[in-house]
């Protein structure tokens, strides 16, 4: 997380950010940049709380009006446990063996 802004009226946080992996992405929010990483800006509501911090985070959203609207992002890893605990259970209707098995220096 490179920076942030914080809209009161809009009840958002603005985020610029600085990526290591796109597991997908149907519209263009990440452009390639320096050192095999991406850049890019999005927007998440302000009952996320969210904070500048460093870490792995996974971030899942849709466009609205040309901008990267995200839901609240959990910790990768917190997010890797449930996709892996809900595959287990057959719970899952997507395909998340990505997202299960990706290990970018996570332990």
């Amino acid at each position: 997380m490179r920076d942030l802004q914080e809209d009161s009226f809009a009840e958002e946080t603005y985020f610029d950010l600085s990526i290591s992996h796109i597991f997908r992405q149907r519209d263009i929010i990440f452009s390639p940049a320096k050192h095999s990483r991406y850049t890019g800006s999005v927007v998440l509501p302000s009952r996320c709380h969210a904070k500048k911090a460093s870490g792995h985070f996974l971030m899942t959203g849709n466009i609205v009006l040309g901008k990267a609207h995200l839901s609240c992002a959990p910790r990768y890893t917190h997010a890797r446990q449930l996709a892996k605990e809900l595959t287990e259970k057959g719970l899952n209707e997507c395909d998340l063996s990505s997202l299960i098995n990706w290990r970018h220096g996570m332990e």
